[in-house]
């Protein structure tokens, strides 16, 4: 009962926050402060700052970095979707729901996703599920929300 009205409440001021920050990812997107990075061998691009820097951290995981002291990060790990199942059922066979304290359906170009809120031992975190018929996109933050996560979630595109 507690953790169910613990995440209506998380939930709730996640959608507040939201509603709040959709003006401001407007003004973001008029501005000039992104750029687009793309990777042929796991057929994604995703805009991000053009000041922060980007690692490779293995075949399948990149990771880009803020160049402040802020804790600013985010990374796209991507899977292949050797079963070829829906991006519900590849969350549901493949996450620990335990984590997280909520959940939305979330579409960025066309792209149907699931996005996942939380707190892992005092840490905020947001995961973003894309599933096509080849690949699981996983895009996360922890820590690292606001206007321009957002707009970085929005550029999310599956490329050929």
């Amino acid at each position: 009962m507690y953790q169910e009205s613990r995440i209506r409440t998380v939930r709730n001021e996640f959608e507040k926050d939201k509603r709040e920050l959709q003006d401001q990812i407007q003004v973001l997107k008029g501005k000039d402060e992104l750029i687009t990075y793309t990777n042929k061998d796991l057929k994604f691009s995703i805009e991000y700052p053009k000041q922060w820097s980007i690692e490779k951290i293995s075949s399948n995981v990149i990771q880009f970095f803020s160049p402040s002291t802020d804790p600013g990060f985010f990374a796209v790990q991507v899977e292949d979707n050797t079963s070829k199942i829906s991006v519900e059922e590849w969350v549901e066979k493949n996450t620990d729901f335990s984590l997280k304290c909520g959940q939305e359906i979330f579409v960025a170009d066309g792209l149907k996703g699931i996005r996942f809120f939380g707190n892992n031992m005092g840490v905020p975190y947001a995961e973003v599920y894309f599933g096509t018929q080849d690949k699981i996109y996983r895009i996360d933050s922890a820590s690292y929300f606001g206007p321009l996560f957002e707009n970085i979630l929005y550029s999310f595109k599956v490329v050929e």
